[in-house]
């Protein structure tokens, strides 16, 4: 996509995000007041020691809006778990 759109100037770039922790995940579990908390399988599964959360990926497509010379990339957004042997 990104070489048939370069005759027009547009760039195409891609973002994989991993696993997102988001405040309202569960309809079902916003009902019944159970509120977001980081767990010790976060922290083991990530090579960042946390879960991902919305603001890295608005970051990356942030950082993606700037980035000028950037076209036909897959950004995976996933903490390194998809670098990580036999975690993910």
């Amino acid at each position: 996509m990104a070489v048939s759109m370069q005759q027009f100037g547009i760039r195409v770039n891609v973002i994989s995000p991993g696993r997102i922790k988001v405040a309202h995940e569960s309809k079902e579990g916003e009902e019944q007041g159970e509120e977001w908390e980081a767990t010790e399988d976060d922290k083991e599964l990530h090579p960042t020691n946390r879960a991902g959360m919305p603001e890295d990926i608005c970051e990356a497509a942030e950082w993606l809006l700037g980035a000028g010379f950037t076209t036909g990339q897959n950004i995976v957004i996933d903490g390194g778990v998809s670098k990580m042997k036999n975690k993910s």
